[in-house]
């Protein structure tokens, strides 16, 4: 009863997700300078990437075919429709504002109003400019300078002259506005993760012929995370069964009756059991270094 009775504090049991209240010592100095700092410069965006190699035994990636495949996916990025709460998002209704993403300014593609980071700003994120050059290398090569060319292609090889020749890797990362909020102890933001689940994970996850895709979206830790638990559920409930038959095997004299074996060990369980609900919910976390 008295188990019981400590086991209200429950109530006050609330899931925490924000990795500064988890991992940072609080009440400390360090969580009083992030906590100044973000005041001053709170998050704005949420930040997707995919990174495209060549599947098909070429290393170089910078081919015409190769980046046809690559501006298809960005497409289906672009123009996919997510949905939540009845209303419809695409990339653009969703993404932080920013100007310079294509490399001729067009009003009336709404990508150029995005901020994304890709070579493929220089056909404007249009399939069908791109397939109307007939020397990607070139444009290519009007991106920038060597350095902005390293920092958006992977494994990127230059001539003597300076001139981009080949890559192993395409780097394209999208930016969506931040939209969170805190909700019982977690930050939450359903219109981006709902988009990035059901459009850009959807997507990346292929199939693309001739291209391997490995990605990263603002979400995928806590979906990594929620899976890892979620598989490990099963080994905790076997550990119970585990627990119990060791402790009926070692426990008392008999089955039935006085010293029972399988009794007692239950009666340790139940013990466990009450003594985890009877922990009052406290705030305080005890940080050992």
């Amino acid at each position: 009863m008295i188990a019981i009775l400590c086991a209200a504090g429950m109530v006050k049991l609330n899931t925490e997700n924000r990795p500064e209240k988890l991992w940072v010592p609080q009440d400390t100095q360090a969580e009083q300078e992030q906590e100044q700092f973000l005041s001053y410069f709170p998050p704005t965006s949420r930040f997707n990437n995919v990174i495209a190699t060549s599947s098909d035994g070429n290393a170089n990636v910078l081919t015409k075919d190769h980046l046809i495949d690559v501006m298809t996916m960005h497409e289906a990025i672009e123009n996919g429709v997510s949905t939540y709460e009845n209303e419809q998002y695409t990339f653009p209704d969703l993404c932080t504002p920013a100007g310079g993403s294509c490399t001729t300014y067009d009003p009336t593609n709404p990508i150029c109003n995005c901020l994304v980071v890709s070579i493929l700003k220089m056909w404007n994120y249009d399939l069908s400019i791109l397939e109307a050059d007939d020397d990607v290398m070139a444009t290519l090569n009007n991106y920038g300078s060597k350095e902005d060319l390293e920092g958006v292609l992977g494994a990127p090889v230059f001539d003597s002259n300076g001139q981009l020749v080949s890559a192993e890797a395409i780097s394209i990362s999208y930016f969506l506005k931040d939209r969170s909020s805190v909700e019982n102890g977690n930050t939450v933001d359903p219109i981006n993760e709902v988009w990035e689940e059901n459009v850009f994970l959807k997507t990346v996850q292929g199939p693309f012929a001739n291209l391997n895709l490995a990605y990263l979206s603002s979400r995928s830790f806590n979906d990594e995370f929620g899976a890892e638990i979620t598989g490990d559920l099963l080994y905790v409930q076997v550990s119970y069964i585990v627990a119990l038959l060791f402790l009926g095997a070692t426990l008392g004299s008999r089955i039935c009756g006085r010293g029972s074996r399988w009794a007692m060990s239950m009666s340790t369980l139940i013990l466990i059991a009450l003594a985890t609900v009877a922990g009052k919910y406290i705030r305080k976390r005890l940080y050992i270094f």
